[in-house]
């Protein structure tokens, strides 16, 4: 019995979607042979050769899914996802801006799940900026993207420690306090909040911050190595706190 092009590629989706990719691209290689050339069929080989380690074939693939469906959202940011995990952040910024643009649509507006990959995209970025130092980038990437997912409280919490890292701590001290007020079981925020206290003198306020944590997470370490910096007498936590970042 002859299998038929359609054929191919109905079984080459259906292993993509199970996740078998190495038989999946057994069948849409077949349908490539073929003389049929879907954006569809690329994007899927671009999944496949990214998840392989194949970024030269992936970057290849995903392009011609562009070419053949310039409106092609998915393909695009997977795209640009793989440009930022190669730290080609310009080509993936440029990306996601295009993203924007053809959807013609305010962020509210936009489909929900486009607006999380973007947001996550530039928080990415931000975390990278922020690894290297560069913490004036960093923060203007978590601004865009909290500004697509303003409900991200890991997201808002990494910006309140970036704004730290570079000794802005009143706007880090806002930050953190508007994340726990939005998220109050959230340790990780909350931890984070007693550091700024901390770097900021505001020893009772630190404190409390980290035997709230202890009460939700009894066996959280650092929580419990915070709050012995806070035996130290306020004169030296003082001058400590004013002369350290607080990380």
């Amino acid at each position: 019995m002859t299998v038929t092009t359609q054929e191919f590629f109905q079984l080459g989706k259906k292993c993509f979607e199970q996740k078998k990719y190495s038989e999946a691209e057994q069948y849409l290689l077949k349908v490539l042979q073929e003389g049929s050339h879907y954006a569809d069929l690329y994007h899927m080989l671009g999944v496949i050769y990214h998840h392989d380690g194949k970024f030269t074939n992936a970057i290849e693939s995903f392009s011609k899914a562009i070419h053949i469906n310039p409106d092609y959202t998915e393909a695009t940011l997977h795209l640009a996802i793989l440009y930022n995990d190669l730290g080609e952040y310009q080509k993936a910024k440029q990306l996601y801006r295009e993203v924007h643009k053809k959807a013609g649509k305010g962020v509210t507006d936009m489909d929900p799940m486009i607006r999380g990959k973007i947001a996550n995209l530039h928080a990415t970025l931000a975390d990278t900026y922020r690894g290297v130092g560069k913490y004036k980038e960093a923060i203007e990437e978590y601004q865009c993207s909290l500004r697509l997912c303003p409900q991200y409280k890991d997201i808002r919490t990494h910006m309140g420690t970036a704004y730290r890292d570079c000794n802005q701590l009143d706007r880090s001290l806002k930050t953190l306090q508007e994340t726990v007020k939005m998220a109050p079981k959230y340790i990780h925020a909350q931890t984070e909040l007693g550091l700024t206290y901390f770097s900021l003198g505001k020893i009772p306020e630190a404190r409390r911050c980290w035997q709230t944590v202890l009460k939700n997470t009894p066996n959280h370490s650092m929580a419990k190595t915070y709050l012995n910096l806070c035996k130290t007498s306020p004169k030296k936590v003082s001058k400590r706190a004013s002369g350290k970042k607080g990380r």
